[in-house]
């Protein structure tokens, strides 16, 4: 089995398209594939599961009575509402703040083959976060609350052939949770503007310095994704630059031969409407994930 996040500290890279993607190309190759969802934003599982990020409905809450005298008793009753018009379900902030066996309930089925997720609804990780902090601060064996989600992927691990996990554009207690039970680390980076490159590089030296902390081994590869069509000579040379500045590095990043165009109606609309840009290989960004789920089963060694 082999565990894969996707990360940068700079958001709007394609990370969750990257995710939502690859595991789709992979289960269609027959792998079992477990998706992850530790971005508080959820749109990974929001893609899967959208009712779970809708209220009972407009006219439901435009009947709602709201009784607290200030704003913070408003804005409670508010929280409240939308809380119960999700439900009680479980998902990963209950993995990483109970007994590992409870991933059992929280992974969810989807309506594709071989695709499993372990979703986060309702925006808890910030919370879950803090709470990890405050056992840490409070537990002499804080290391712990470092690894419930490897000791959680334990449990399943017989079941998944890949576990793609959708990270935060962020470093934080969940942040560790998950490079703790990676094998590697797909960076996504858009050319080739100054917080692309800064996010980019603070990604990758936070992970050298963790494997150095942690004694690990995390490969790193970097996606150049996003890249715009047609005659873009200033493209071509910033990748083929990328690849030989860490082509024969120490401790070197990998870069994917594959890249990911930039095309705003697939880009933009598949998540709205639930689709994989993947399963439409007519159109040239489809054939571009097509192409990096090749790579990356390629790249077992």
């Amino acid at each position: 089995m082999r565990v894969i996040s996707v990360l940068n500290n700079k958001g709007g890279v394609s990370k969750t398209t990257t995710c939502l993607n690859l595991a789709k190309g992979l289960s269609d190759k027959g792998k079992k594939v477990l998706l992850i969802d530790l971005d508080s934003q959820g749109n990974t599982s929001r893609f899967f599961f959208p009712e779970f990020y809708t209220a009972s409905g407009i006219k439901d809450f435009n009947l709602l009575t709201v009784k607290g005298k200030n704003s913070i008793e408003r804005l409670k009753e508010l929280e409240n509402y939308f809380r119960k018009s999700v439900g009680n379900i479980k998902d990963v902030n209950d993995v990483l703040l109970e007994s590992p066996e409870v991933i059992y309930e929280c992974i969810k089925t989807t309506a594709y083959e071989n695709l499993n997720i372990l979703p986060s609804i309702g925006g808890r990780l910030i919370n879950t976060n803090e709470e990890l902090t405050r056992r840490k601060n409070s537990n002499e064996k804080a290391s712990v609350f470092d690894r419930k989600l490897k000791m959680a992927i334990r449990v399943v691990r017989k079941h998944y052939d890949y576990i793609i996990i959708d990270n935060a554009p962020a470093f934080n207690n969940i942040t560790i949770n998950a490079l703790l039970c990676s094998d590697e680390i797909i960076i996504p980076l858009k050319p080739a503007g100054m917080y692309e490159m800064d996010g980019f590089i603070t990604t990758a030296i936070t992970v050298l310095e963790f494997n150095q902390i942690y004694g690990l081994n995390l490969k790193m590869h970097l996606l150049i994704t996003m890249v715009h069509r047609g005659n873009r000579p200033d493209y071509i040379r910033f990748i083929e630059q990328m690849r030989s500045i860490f082509s024969d590095a120490d401790e070197g990043i990998d870069v994917y031969n594959t890249t990911i165009g930039y095309q705003d109606s697939p880009a933009s609309s598949s998540t709205m409407t639930s689709s994989f840009i993947i399963d439409d290989r007519k159109k040239k960004i489809g054939e571009d994930f097509y192409n990096l789920v090749q790579e990356v089963m390629g790249d077992a060694s």
